[in-house]
């Protein structure tokens, strides 16, 4: 599953480097942008480097938790509509906060986490990165990560 993903992001991510087709949501786009802008990537770094996040948190969790990761992504799109928006970012925050949840760390690595996402949401405040999202992303993935422990 891990691999399909990244698969299916590259090459949709390539595809619309090529030749422009619309998954990327905004205010003005079709309702089927908020699931489609999860597989498209504004550039190699960007998909690099949620791909690799990605990777590392798969290995970790499974696909029951992507497919609640790609449920958060899904409904916080539609309340973080204020910028266009690509990426697999809202998937990789949800996968985050359902990881934080499943497994337990010495206080020291949450602060240390909280600063490297406080540096990432101030970066992406000032060069147009749909940061609301990502926050969204994070707390449903915390949400959901909780429910999934209870549950367990």
């Amino acid at each position: 599953m891990k691999l399909i993903f990244i698969i299916i992001c590259s090459t949709i991510s390539v595809l619309n480097w090529i030749t422009p087709f619309y998954f990327g949501y905004s205010e003005l786009s079709p309702a089927y942008t908020h699931f489609t802008y999860i597989f498209v990537h504004a550039n190699i770094i960007h998909l690099f480097l949620n791909m690799f996040v990605f990777w590392k948190l798969y290995d970790y969790l499974g696909w029951f938790e992507l497919l609640l990761s790609f449920i958060v992504a899904f409904v916080a799109s539609f309340y973080a509509y204020n910028l266009t928006t690509v990426g697999a970012s809202g998937v990789v925050f949800a996968l985050l906060g359902i990881f934080y949840t499943q497994y337990k760390f010495p206080l020291k690595y949450y602060f240390k986490n909280a600063l490297i996402i406080g540096l990432a949401t101030l970066i992406g405040y000032f060069s147009n990165v749909n940061i609301i999202l990502h926050l969204l992303c994070l707390g449903g993935g915390l949400v959901m990560g909780g429910f999934n422990r209870i549950l367990k």
